[in-house]
C-alpha cells in the first residue's frame, strides 16, 4: 500500500512539474544515438505524455517511444536515469514493462560526473551484464498469438516445419576451416566437412549460415543432419539485406549445389562426413495445412513442434525478430527459465521450498513452480516449462542454453498460452486472410 501511495505522489509530482515545460535545449536535441558495442543505447531524457501540451507533436519523445521501438533488435533490460530530477517522467512508466530502473543523479550540462558517479555507473552495468549474459546472435522468432497473427495478412510469408533440433550457426572459412556456434556462443571446429565454390576450384571463405542439427531416424538408424535455413554472408559479402527469396537461392546455388556436383565428380564422400548438410525448405503459406498433416510429419524423420513463418521481403535480423513468427500447438508453448529454489516467504506460506522462475531483464521471479523431488537437482539450471492445469510444469533441462528467455519473450508466451491460436484458428486465418501479392 505504501508503495502504491508513493507511486501516486511521484506521478502527481511529475504532473505538477510538467507545467514548467521541457528542459532547455531539449527540443532540438537528437532523440537517440546508435547502439554502442551491442549493449548501450544512448538517448536524451524522454518526457512523460503530461508534457504534450508544451511539446509540438513532431518533437515528442516519451518513455513508451523508447521501449516500443526497435534498436538493432535489442531489448532494453536496464534503464539508467542520469538526470538530477524526477520531474520528467515516472519510474513506473519504465518498470511496468519489466525493465529494471536505476537512478544516478548527475548535475548535467556544463559539469563532468565525479569519479564516484562513474564507478556507480560501471558497477551497475557490470552487475546487469553478469545477470543477463548475451544469447546467440542469430535471428529469434517470436511466438504467434492473437496480437500478431494479423501480420500474415499484411505481407508475403513462406512457411516451414519447426524442427525440434539444436540451433547452430556455421562459419565456413576455407578448406578444413568449418566452425559452429551454439546458443551459448561457444565456437568449435567441425573437421571432415567439405564445401566448394560453384566451379569446385576451392572452398568458400567468410561464409556464415544459420540452421539446426536434427537427428533423422530411418529403419532404426540415426542420421544427424544440419538443415540450413538462412545465410548472412557468402564469400565475404553480406547478404542480410537481400530478400528471403534471394537468400534461399544463394543457399542452394552457392552451398548445396556445389556439394552435389562434387559428389557426382567423386570429389566428396558424404559417408565420411560427421553429418549431412541440406537446405531446409520453405513453402508457399498455403501449404501450412499439409505441413501439419500426418503424412508430411511421418516423412520428415525427426521431431517437429509446429511451423515457422518467414517474411519474404524482410532482411535477416539478429536477435528477436517481431515479424519472424513461430506457431506451436498451445500445449507445447513453453518458456525457458532459470530455476532458483528458495524458501517460500510469501504471506500465508508455510516456509516450504518453492521454485522461483527467473527470466532475463527482471530481478524478481517471473512466476513460481511447485517443488517436486525431481526438480531439486535443477536448482541453478535452465529449465523448459509449459502450463498445465493453470500451473507451470517442468518439461526438460535446456543444457544447450546458459541464460533464460527475456521478460518480453516469457510474457509473450504466457499470453499465447492464455489466449491461444489453435491449429484450426491458424488454418482458417491463412485460408481466409493471408496476404497474396495479386
Amino acid at each position: 500500500m505504501a508503495t502504491d501511495f508513493n507511486l501516486v505522489l511521484s506521478q502527481l509530482d511529475c504532473f505538477k512539474m510538467a507545467q514548467l515545460g521541457p528542459p532547455a535545449r531539449w527540443l532540438k536535441c537528437p532523440r537517440k544515438g546508435d547502439v554502442v558495442a551491442g549493449i548501450f543505447l544512448p538517448f536524451k531524457t524522454p518526457l512523460s505524455a503530461q508534457y504534450n501540451d508544451s511539446v509540438p507533436e513532431e518533437h515528442r519523445f516519451t518513455p513508451n517511444m523508447v521501449l516500443q521501438s526497435e534498436y538493432s533488435d535489442k531489448t532494453i533490460g536496464l534503464w539508467i536515469d542520469l538526470t538530477n530530477t524526477t520531474r520528467f517522467y515516472s519510474r513506473d512508466e519504465i518498470e511496468r514493462h519489466g525493465v529494471v530502473y536505476k537512478k544516478i543523479n548527475c548535475k548535467g550540462f556544463g559539469e563532468c560526473p565525479s569519479q564516484q558517479t562513474v564507478n556507480e555507473f560501471v558497477n551497475l552495468c557490470q552487475e546487469h551484464l553478469e545477470l543477463n549474459p548475451g544469447s546467440i546472435i542469430g535471428a529469434q522468432p517470436v511466438s504467434m498469438d492473437r496480437s500478431n497473427i494479423h501480420l500474415l495478412a499484411q505481407e508475403l510469408y513462406k512457411v516451414s516445419w519447426k524442427a525440434d533440433g539444436t540451433r547452430y550457426m556455421m562459419l565456413i572459412d576455407n578448406e578444413n576451416a568449418v566452425f559452429m556456434i551454439d546458443r551459448k556462443n561457444n565456437i568449435f571446429s567441425v573437421p571432415g566437412l567439405s564445401f566448394f565454390l560453384p566451379d569446385l576450384s576451392a572452398s568458400p571463405k567468410q561464409t556464415l549460415v544459420d540452421g539446426e542439427l536434427v537427428l533423422d531416424k530411418l529403419n532404426g538408424v540415426i542420421y544427424p543432419r544440419y538443415l540450413i535455413y538462412d545465410v548472412m554472408a557468402i564469400n565475404g559479402t553480406s547478404v542480410v539485406n537481400l530478400s528471403y527469396y534471394d537468400r534461399e537461392r544463394i543457399i542452394q546455388k552457392e552451398i548445396i549445389d556445389p556439394r552435389n556436383l562434387a559428389l557426382q565428380k567423386g570429389k566428396l564422400d558424404k559417408s565420411r562426413e560427421p553429418f549431412g548438410v541440406r537446405r531446409k525448405d520453405f513453402y508457399d503459406i498455403s501449404c501450412v495445412e499439409k505441413l501439419l498433416g500426418p503424412k508430411f510429419l511421418e516423412a520428415v524423420l525427426h521431431e517437429t513442434d509446429g511451423v515457422v513463418f518467414q517474411p519474404v521481403n524482410d532482411p535477416y535480423r539478429g536477435g528477436s525478430s517481431p515479424k519472424l513468427l513461430k506457431w506451436k500447438p498451445p500445449e507445447l508453448n513453453s518458456v525457458d527459465f532459470l530455476l532458483h529454489i528458495k524458501k517460500d516467504t510469501r504471506p500465508g506460506s508455510l516456509g516450504t521450498l518453492i521454485g522461483h522462475l527467473m527470466v532475463t531483464g527482471l530481478h524478481a521471479p517471473f512466476d513460481y513452480i511447485k517443488m517436486t523431488k525431481d526438480l531439486m537437482k535443477y536448482d541453478g539450471k535452465i529449465i523448459e516449462c509449459t502450463v498445465a492445469d493453470g500451473a507451470w510444469k517442468f518439461l526438460r533441462e535446456r543444457t544447450d542454453k546458459d541464460s533464460p528467455n527475456s521478460y518480453q519473450t516469457a510474457q509473450a508466451v504466457k499470453e499465447s498460452i492464455r489466449f491461444p491460436v489453435t491449429q484450426s484458428d491458424l488454418l482458417k486465418f491463412v485460408k481466409e486472410h493471408s496476404y497474396r501479392p495479386f
